[in-house]
């Protein structure tokens, strides 16, 4: 995460299965229903948080990538095994990525569960020591309409 500029919008993600991290590392695509598309606007990379399954690092922000395209399309067209879904006719989109990295290290998250998708700043990113720190980190920097005397 050190070489994202530090005044970048980054999404943050969730890898909800494991064939969703299987799908991200050899394909280099990611899902986002198209209700969270929001995220995305001005976005330049994401970073990817892997729940409890995760064999290695559960409760942590685990990936990085840089965000090189996107479209709209449906669930069961994107995730063909899952036509059947009760969203498969919900549009989705689709992020292609590059450069997918793990993170060393990792941001663990020890007490905030809850991730989805959301727009952070990449420099309350780089200044977190755990992922719970990230809001509040949001809240105390400075924007470019306020100026900060310590």
């Amino acid at each position: 995460m050190r070489h994202i500029p530090s005044d970048d919008t980054v999404v943050l993600a969730l890898l909800r299965r494991p064939s969703d991290e299987q799908r991200l590392l050899c394909a280099g695509t990611y899902h986002i229903p198209a209700s969270k598309s929001a995220a995305l606007v001005g976005a330049r990379a994401i970073v990817w948080y892997v729940p409890a399954w995760h064999p290695e690092t559960p409760w942590s922000v685990r990936y990085r990538a840089e965000i090189t395209s996107s479209w709209v399309t449906t669930r069961g067209l994107y995730l063909p095994e899952e036509s059947t879904h009760p969203r498969a006719d919900a549009p989705y989109w689709i992020i292609q990525v590059a450069g997918v990295e793990v993170l060393d290290p990792v941001l663990p998250s020890v007490h905030w569960r809850r991730v989805a998708v959301h727009r952070v700043q990449s420099h309350a990113l780089l200044r977190a020591t755990e992922l719970g720190q990230v809001a509040g980190l949001a809240r105390r920097i400075p924007t470019e309409h306020s100026v900060w005397e310590w």
